[in-house]
């Protein structure tokens, strides 16, 4: 297999760590959640994500497209919450770019996000300043997409600064989507637990690149 390239069991190992690292960051997003909802959205996301681990250790399919649409499904019908599981549907939406495949490469994942976001955005009709994960992830993603020549590892990077900068200009925001929408201006000042979890997983795959794969670095 090409170094520049990933397949199932490379990939499922990813989605492996990158749950563990937001499950480790739940109780700082049920913290975010307890001043702009209801103070469950990292107890959500920890439900749903300890369900997929569990199911996916035991998950041998060499099909990316089938694996994603495990991690898909699993979060969507774990009954985790409104904002799980729309990174749920928009993943098991974009798992269909894959289905049949072994191996996808740095464009491919580029594909997948720009598709998750697409399809989250279509479900939910949320936009830039509506201040939801989108506010995160929509950054990161055209980040993605300005870096498709560029080296993976600072493409990456480049990703996470922008969510993070979404992140923070959420605690301007007045929520006009999702279950904060109802509180106005009382949650000015907080950032928004959705957005932040977003950024926790492009931290991720920043942090497992970092560890996993220092010979890329810089590439």
């Amino acid at each position: 297999m090409d170094r520049d390239t990933i397949d199932a069991k490379k990939l499922k190992n990813i989605i492996i760590y990158i749950s563990n690292f937001i499950i480790e960051r739940s109780v700082y997003l049920d913290e975010l959640d307890s001043k702009t909802g209801d103070g469950e959205h990292g107890t959500n996301l920890k439900k749903g994500l300890s369900v997929l681990i569990t199911k996916l250790e035991k998950e041998n399919t060499t099909d990316i497209g089938k694996l994603l649409k495990t991690t898909g499904l699993t979060i969507f019908s774990s009954g985790s919450g409104a904002g799980p599981g729309y990174i749920g549907y928009g993943i098991m939406k974009a798992s269909s770019l894959f289905i049949g495949k072994q191996e996808i490469d740095f464009l491919s994942i580029v594909d997948f996000f720009v598709k998750m976001k697409d399809c989250i955005q279509e479900k939910g009709g949320a936009h830039i300043g509506d201040r939801t994960l989108i506010d995160a992830l929509e950054p990161a993603v055209l980040s993605l997409m300005n870096y498709r020549d560029d080296g993976k590892n600072i493409a990456f990077e480049k990703a996470l600064e922008s969510a993070k900068s979404g992140v923070e200009n959420t605690k301007s925001l007045t929520p006009k989507k999702g279950r904060s929408f109802h509180l106005g201006d009382r949650v000015l000042g907080a950032s928004d637990p959705g957005a932040t979890s977003i950024s926790f997983l492009f931290e991720a795959i920043v942090k497992y690149q970092r560890d996993n794969c220092p010979d890329q670095e810089n590439t």
